[in-house]
């Protein structure tokens, strides 16, 4: 530790100037020193000087390190949010995870907002159930959460934990369930929106102080992270630091709260350019650094008249493609049809079986 630099501690730059033309180039060249000498060789007062030794003294001291065995063991007893569709479930390693970002892209009307306002629901469903009895915060930047429609996804959530309920006949499920109900449930999901980028930016930069001031919010959503950022800059170059550093905070506050933060994504056209290639296709918007930055990227497209999730990039699952449904009570499992037995084939082909699926899951689809 006293080989570490000076600039590398949190020290106003006017204060690790000083030191370095002082000749303090190091922790261990300042703690040779005395405090009244660094006042004379520096011209720092004496509560400068202090600070630089408050900040000296506690390095090291916030370090903490885990082994293998306790992040097993935290992955383990992770919570993931249930999406209502068994197989998307499965392909996603039992749901949508915690302490990482995910992204949600496809083109208009594949299903992106539903599966948010799914998930928004699902994260209420009490423990007892598979869920996290916890609440969402929603953040609509172009005015797709239609509060109709959300009370029907809550409507048939609620409907649908009842009737386990009732069919387990378990007394202390059913007592935890008779708080459940539309009014709750739609108390539990904050929405916030926004209407330009600046709002969008303000309220990620004050995500920390708002999950901290409202510990049952478990999950955090925004949809759609790109919807201000396509039309609003001129300068990419800016548009992309701005990306990063708003990416930096969202995966900090994914893993600081162990929680979800899923946000949607649209997609745009690439022409392609350059020595024998000609053509175009559809990409998701904001560049290949945005999508570098996500942990997870899920791409939701239509396929011979059937809704697909495609899963394009996980920190720990291979690719695979599962089709679901969007009905008025939501998220839901595609139940083949004769015509579609050749698709269902292809697509169970593509997912993992080396994944479990959580018995929670089988219960509640």
């Amino acid at each position: 530790m006293e080989s570490r630099a000076i600039h590398t501690l949190a020290l106003a730059p006017m204060v690790k100037t000083r030191l370095h033309i002082a000749g303090y180039k190091t922790i261990g060249d300042v703690w040779k020193a005395t405090r009244s000498q660094l006042c004379k060789d520096t011209g720092l007062a004496i509560e400068e000087v202090e600070s630089v030794w408050q900040v000296i003294e506690n390095v090291g001291k916030n370090l903490v390190f885990h082994t293998g065995n306790d992040l097993l063991q935290k992955e383990d007893n992770r919570i993931a949010i249930m999406t209502f569709s068994e197989r998307l479930d499965t392909a996603l390693g039992g749901g949508v995870q915690g302490g990482t970002v995910t992204e949600i892209c496809g083109l208009p009307g594949t299903g992106k907002t539903q599966l948010c306002m799914q998930l928004a629901c699902d994260v209420q469903i009490p423990r007892c159930l598979g869920g996290q009895g916890a609440e969402a915060l929603y953040i609509d930047t172009q005015g797709g959460l239609v509060m109709e429609r959300l009370t029907e996804v809550v409507s048939a959530t609620v409907a649908h934990c009842r009737q386990i309920a009732i069919q387990d006949e378990h007394p202390e499920m059913s007592l935890k369930l008779s708080s459940l109900s539309i009014e709750t449930m739609l108390a539990g999901v904050h929405v916030h929106r926004c209407t330009s980028h600046l709002q969008l930016l303000a309220i990620i930069e004050q995500l920390q102080a708002f999950l901290k001031a409202n510990r049952k919010v478990r999950l955090v959503i925004i949809d759609s992270v790109s919807f201000h950022f396509r039309h609003d800059f001129e300068d990419l170059s800016l548009r992309t630091r701005i990306l990063t550093n708003s990416a930096q905070t969202l995966h900090k506050i994914a893993r600081s709260f162990d929680i979800p933060v899923v946000v949607t994504n649209q997609m745009t056209t690439r022409v392609h350019q350059g020595p024998g290639q000609k053509g175009s296709s559809v990409v998701p918007c904001l560049g290949e650094s945005w999508g570098h930055a996500c942990g997870t990227r899920l791409l939701l497209q239509w396929n011979m008249g059937t809704r697909q999730a495609f899963l394009l990039k996980s920190p720990s699952l291979k690719s695979c493609v599962v089709p679901f449904l969007v009905t008025k009570d939501g998220i839901r499992d595609h139940v083949p049809s004769i015509d579609t037995v050749g698709l269902e084939s292809a697509v169970d082909a593509t997912v993992p079986n080396t994944l479990e699926s959580p018995f929670k899951r089988q219960k509640l689809t």
